[in-house]
């Protein structure tokens, strides 16, 4: 009987197959790690971003609170017969634990027909940094009328 000796050894297919099964080359590994390493801060990057938008976000709305306050808190204290200032006026609020800095302004009458009991242009800006921001770079600006008396 004659004994094929090929047999008993494996193919060089076979062995290849085998010796790349085994685990992946430095190469392939550091590779990886390079593309999953950019992938995070790329992923980083873009949850900062959003959770700044959302911050600015946030706080465009609480000023924008403060704003319809105090044109509310005006157009009352002119329904009680109080006359609307003549000059602009500054204060602060606290909403949110935090405190806003408002400027009230009224408009400068354009027309003839703006006289007396006639609605009085009134513009409030709010700033949440300080009273110099107010003017420089507020985070809103409101426009709204009360009675003129």
């Amino acid at each position: 009987m004659i004994t094929d000796a090929s047999k008993n050894e494996p193919s060089v297919v076979s062995r290849l197959i085998k010796d790349r099964r085994a685990g992946f080359t430095l190469i392939e590994v550091m590779v990886a790690l390079l593309v999953l390493a950019l992938a995070l801060a790329a992923l980083q990057l873009r949850i900062s971003q959003q959770l700044d938008s959302a911050a600015y976000l946030r706080d465009k709305t609480i000023a924008q609170w403060v704003a319809l306050n105090q044109l509310e808190l005006l157009r009352i204290s002119t329904r009680l017969g109080n006359t609307p200032p003549q000059a602009a006026m500054t204060g602060t609020a606290q909403m949110a634990g935090r405190t806003w800095y408002w400027e009230l302004t009224q408009q400068l009458a354009t027309t003839v027909e703006s006289v007396a009991h006639s609605p009085l242009p009134i513009t409030i800006t709010v700033s949440a940094q300080n009273s110099l921001a107010v003017h420089s770079s507020p985070l809103v600006s409101i426009t709204g009328v009360t009675d003129g008396r």
